[in-house]
């Protein structure tokens, strides 16, 4: 009757394997009566608390189960197959990374390493440049006019200008970008970098505006890299103007801060692509900047430059109507000036 009970019982709760009834006395731990016999195969696995009748005879009852793994196995064969399909789908993503990297790696190399032989093999003609205008300098002026001569000497401070800025980049492959901090007039450099622009784009009616509200002029900075930051995005604003550029230059101080801006009337950045105008080797190429030569670096030097001053850079464009950078860096400057 018992076990007529108990398996109704375990039925209508989906439990359907084989178990065991045992009737004990409560007092003794005596085996009253069993339905354990030769064929039950069933493993004492599990084990039922003891169950009081409330008889007089102080009867109990405990059932005793096998494990029960075809029922585990079968409720979590979806788990399973999910889980195992989830691992190999992982494992193929960890190749994918892992090779995407490993390429990634690669070409970052090989670009670094062209981009350092290209510094490499800039080192000797632009030597060989400085040597042959510092000679005409020298001896060849007397028959050049001032126009003539201004051309040469603007020339001449440019070769001059790039040669440093050579020997700087190789020593940023080399050992690692630093900043060496020194005595700058901001205004000196603006306006000698003006000077050269104007020389070196005469040809494409460019017009080069600088308004200085500046309260100190004297600061503190990398005397190649800071200047060479500034040159390149007055060099973007020209190359990606048109044929009649006109660039706005403005310098200020706010408290502690120097507010560097270059706007220019261009083509404008697609706003998709500025996040990635700050990337090392990207370009925007397209209508007519697509004629605009480079290497895609320069922006990405700009944005090096700015951070290690402390200072970040800033973009404002529209396309069809031109493009503003916005650098600002905390002023660093000599507590006894």
């Amino acid at each position: 009757m018992l076990d007529s009970i108990c398996k109704s019982y375990f039925v209508r709760n989906g439990i359907t394997g084989k178990y065991i009834l045992e009737l004990v006395d409560t007092e003794t731990g005596r085996i009253i009566a069993t339905t354990e016999n030769g064929s039950s195969r069933v493993s004492k696995n599990i084990v039922s608390n003891m169950i009081d009748l409330g008889l007089t005879s102080h009867h109990g009852l405990i059932a005793y189960f096998d494990m029960p793994y075809k029922v585990f196995f079968s409720q979590l064969t979806g788990v399973l197959i999910s889980s195992f399909l989830l691992v190999i789908f992982l494992g193929v993503c960890f190749i994918y990374q892992w090779k995407t990297i490993s390429f990634q790696r690669n070409v970052a190399k090989v670009r670094e390493e062209f981009m350092s032989s290209m510094v490499h093999e800039l080192k000797f003609p632009l030597s060989i440049i400085k040597k042959k205008l510092l000679a005409l300098k020298q001896e060849g002026v007397d028959n050049l006019n001032e126009r003539q001569l201004d051309a040469l000497n603007g020339g001449f401070d440019r070769v001059l200008h790039l040669n440093n800025f050579v020997f700087k980049l190789l020593n940023a492959w080399k050992q690692g970008f630093k900043v060496t901090w020194e005595k700058l007039s901001l205004q000196d450099s603006i306006d000698e970098l003006v000077r050269q622009f104007n020389s070196v784009f005469e040809k494409r009616d460019v017009s080069i505006k600088v308004d200085y509200q500046l309260s100190r002029n004297v600061i503190e900075a990398d005397p190649i890299h800071f200047p060479n930051a500034i040159s390149n995005l007055i060099e973007n604003a020209i190359k990606y103007s048109g044929s009649s550029p006109k660039v706005e230059i403005s310098c200020k101080d706010e408290g502690n801060m120097l507010i560097i801006s270059v706007k220019d009337h261009g083509f404008g950045i697609p706003e998709k692509l500025r996040e990635k105008i700050f990337e090392r080797y990207f370009r925007v190429a397209r209508g007519r900047s697509a004629d605009v030569h480079g290497f895609g670096i320069g922006l990405s030097y700009v944005k090096q430059v700015i951070e290690a001053h402390g200072g970040v850079i800033r973009v404002d464009s529209t396309e069809g109507v031109g493009t503003t950078f916005t650098v600002m860096v905390p002023l660093v400057t000599d507590e006894n000036d």
